[in-house]
């Protein structure tokens, strides 16, 4: 069942009192969680409204730099409106019957219920004997499991398809009738699949625009003209220094205001780098919460600045630079000193 609430109230936006959004009062299990102290770009959100509810078509891409929060967007989105998301990660050697569903051995689905376990992934002698029985009609009882995108057609909710364009661009293509929220016909069963209302598609991609920056992301296909013909899209860029502080105050009310300053200018320093190419290194918004929340779990008391800027760089290097080459982690290390140098951050200031 459906409540009417305020828009400025379920997304915290800077508009009218007066504009109304309908919203799940006893969301799905599949919707995701809300994060606090989210934030929501007032003209995304406009056109995500215009996408759920079936204005600008049943499906959408989301394009933009990495770790600026493509997929965040959707699921906070459907996560204040209670609506249900199946998130699938994509990759290159996926196959159609990955989304769509396929035949599995009714022994194993029944030990899945019995330990009240989700079903594995297809093994490789699983999938032989799936195949031998397909061919010869000889075998054991198998038995059709849907895939996340019927799953979705079924209950008329949101498929999120990650990086969608890892995809290989067959499989890309076998989506298109869905992609148009009709019908879909399992070539297994002969069910004709139809999509319930509130069925959705969005899809998270780099690089989908073929600009300079697309050879920074190694193994995306380049995406049939047809297939982008459908979708609209929205173009998602990296938050600006204010609403990141914020998102990080929000998750850490207790940091240092100066310190959360050095981090948002030390991400878009790093961002910056990356945009023109110097460095494949860059800090996502995910990235500073997770390194805000490091810093705070570190003792203070009597830390003079050196040792302020030595514990950040510590739990940065924790965050993400140790998996990172050493000269790009040299650059970062530079780019911190440079912005903690003039931040005047005093001896023993609280995280």
């Amino acid at each position: 069942m459906k409540v009417t609430k305020k828009l400025k109230d379920v997304f915290n936006l800077d508009v009218p009192d007066t504009v109304p959004i309908e919203v799940e009062d006893q969301p799905p299990q599949t919707t995701p969680k809300p994060l606090k102290g989210y934030f929501f770009n007032k003209e995304t959100i406009k056109r995500l409204l215009l996408w759920i509810n079936g204005i600008a078509g049943p499906s959408i891409i989301l394009t933009g730099p990495t770790g600026c929060g493509k997929s965040s967007v959707i699921e906070q989105f459907c996560a204040r409106l209670g609506i249900g998301v199946y998130r699938v990660p994509c990759h290159g050697r996926m196959e159609f019957q990955e989304l769509i569903g396929g035949f599995r051995l009714a022994d194993e689905v029944k030990r899945a219920e019995d330990e009240g376990k989700p079903l594995a992934k297809i093994g490789k002698w699983e999938a032989l004997i799936v195949a031998l029985k397909n061919l010869s009609g000889i075998g054991p009882k198998m038995i059709w499991i849907d895939g996340p995108v019927i799953r979705a057609m079924r209950e008329g909710c949101v498929v999120l398809l990650d990086e969608f364009n890892f995809l290989h661009p067959t499989v890309f293509g076998g989506l298109n009738s869905i992609l148009d929220a009709a019908s879909f016909v399992v070539p297994e069963t002969g069910e004709i699949i139809t999509a319930q209302a509130g069925f959705r598609v969005a899809m998270t991609g780099n690089g989908v625009d073929g600009g300079a920056d697309a050879v920074l992301y190694r193994g995306i296909s380049k995406v049939n003209i047809a297939g982008l013909d459908r979708p609209c899209g929205i173009r998602v860029g990296y938050n600006a220094a204010t609403e990141e502080a914020q998102i990080i105050v929000a998750a850490h009310p207790t940091m240092n205001p100066t310190i959360v300053e050095v981090m948002v200018n030390v991400a878009d320093d790093v961002r910056g780098l990356f945009k023109s190419g110097q460095c494949e290194t860059v800090i996502s918004t995910r990235k500073l919460v997770q390194w805000a929340a490091l810093i705070s779990a570190r003792p203070w008391k009597d830390a003079s600045p050196a040792d302020i800027l030595e514990l950040m760089k510590k739990t940065l290097d924790f965050a993400l630079l140790d998996v990172r080459p050493p000269h790009e982690q040299e650059a970062v290390h530079k780019a911190l000193e440079s912005r903690f140098r003039v931040s005047g951050v005093k001896a023993a200031a609280k995280p």
